[in-house]
């Protein structure tokens, strides 16, 4: 195993955030499920459990991120646009998704705004029903946003909106979308995404439109709140079924803090969204998800009742006040985008990480602008129970310790010889390893 320093780790540190901290769904503190981690520092071998060669720029994690915005829904929180601009550009996601709509000026020019801020942009490019305008109106809407766009998309969701012949009508449209964007000088940077479903079972019916599109489109928001590992997996091959050999993006995804529950999809706590949701953009970058748009950025309207649970998948209260989630992702994107960009050749991984008991974990390894390394690691399927975790260092460097979930600022400053204490909710682990001299 090599020399080293055995860190035991227990629960002394739970004082040093609210009991409350993260509940699950049924209400029982997360202090009760708390999971315990061993980290032992040594100089070299030792099990690992994370791939050599394998580190990535943490500003490409950075920019998988993404947000929903509904920038014409002007009879909600929406319509405060200088408090929603504010609160885009304090998170620093800087991808936003949302509908064209060939009528709407206002929403048209918060679009240039937010362009011309440095935002990147996704459109839903209309519908076979001309909903938001026809065909040809969107795409010239898109040319003149071309500067600002990513990626357009097919229609969101049209399996769900009445239509008796929706996947011939679908098939057609969005091979008319893709001809008519690649046409368009201005605009061939720009990727199509496909259609998005609400049934599994669509994809089939619509069969393969790999010629219409550069990158497949899913909605795998987590079943019944669970975590985003639960069927990530299933949602890719489901994508790669319907384009082959192309990519997938996830146009929506995330968990609602209200409402009641509903067939496979339940609430969770505010506290358990914001881990979730720093666990998610990882893992999906890990599972090879380009970009992750997180649905959405506010909460439309009040719901003083609880019953309506469209109206709490928001990172911002209807007050437009943050989430937990809203803080744990800004503190993520903060501590990744540390140094700037990556700067030549990456190094090799410089820690590892495995649990002594087997259970199973993710581990991403991302290099910042400054040299440093990020471990990021997270459980892949939360128990409840105590899972003791080694991690390995190529040298005997002190590391720092983050939860973004509790805080912006290291949890832990580990020399190479300390009695430090430690304590992992669901959340994942963040560990910044310092470039090696």
């Amino acid at each position: 195993m090599g020399v080293g320093i055995a860190l035991a780790v227990g629960l002394a540190t739970i004082t040093k955030r609210p009991k409350h901290l993260i509940a699950i769904a049924a209400g029982v503190p997360i202090a009760a499920l708390v999971l315990a981690i061993v980290l032992l520092i040594v100089l070299s071998g030792g099990k690992s459990g994370q791939p050599r060669n394998a580190a990535v720029p943490a500003q490409d994690v950075v920019g998988s991120i993404g947000v929903n915005v509904h920038l014409s829904y002007l009879n909600t929180t929406y319509r405060d646009f200088p408090t929603i601009a504010a609160r885009l550009k304090a998170l620093g996601v800087r991808n936003i998704r949302d509908g064209a709509c060939a009528g709407c000026v206002q929403e048209n020019q918060r679009l240039r705004q937010l362009g011309q801020a440095g935002f990147g942009m996704d459109l839903i490019m209309g519908d076979p029903k001309g909903t938001t305008g026809k065909l040809p109106q969107l795409v010239s809407l898109a040319h003149q946003l071309a500067p600002f766009l990513t990626s357009v998309e097919g229609p969101n969701e049209y399996d769900n909106q009445g239509d008796p012949q929706w996947a011939a009508h679908l098939r057609s449209y969005q091979q008319q979308l893709y001809k008519a964007v690649r046409a368009d000088g201005k605009l061939r940077h720009v990727k199509v995404i496909g259609p998005s479903f609400v049934r599994p079972d669509s994809f089939r019916q619509v069969g393969d439109l790999a010629a219409s599109m550069d990158a497949a489109n899913l909605h795998p928001y987590p079943p019944n709140g669970g975590p985003p590992a639960s069927n990530i997996d299933r949602e890719l091959r489901r994508g790669a079924a319907f384009a082959p050999r192309k990519p997938a993006f996830a146009t929506e995804t995330g968990y609602r803090t209200g409402g009641p529950p509903q067939p496979g999809n339940k609430p969770v706590s505010p506290r358990l969204a914001a881990a979730y949701l720093t666990t998610l953009v990882l893992e999906y970058y890990k599972a090879g998800v380009p970009r992750s748009y997180l649905y959405e950025l506010a909460d439309e309207r009040h719901d003083p009742r609880n019953k309506d649970p469209q109206q709490h998948f928001g990172l911002l209260h209807a007050n437009l006040k943050p989430k937990p989630a809203y803080h744990a992702l800004h503190n993520l994107i903060s501590l990744l985008s540390a140094g700037g960009p990556a700067r030549g050749q990456l190094d090799d991984p410089s820690a590892t990480a495995t649990t002594l008991d087997g259970a199973p974990i993710h581990t991403l390894t991302m290099q910042r602008g400054d040299g440093s390394q990020v471990l990021a690691v997270w459980l892949t399927s939360p128990d409840g129970k105590a899972h003791p975790l080694e991690l390995t260092l190529d040298e005997g460097a002190p590391v720092q310790v983050y939860r973004p979930t509790l805080s912006s600022h290291a949890q832990a400053n580990l020399p190479s010889s300390t009695d430090d204490k430690l304590t992992l909710g669901r959340e994942p682990v963040l560990v910044v390893i310092p470039p090696s001299a």
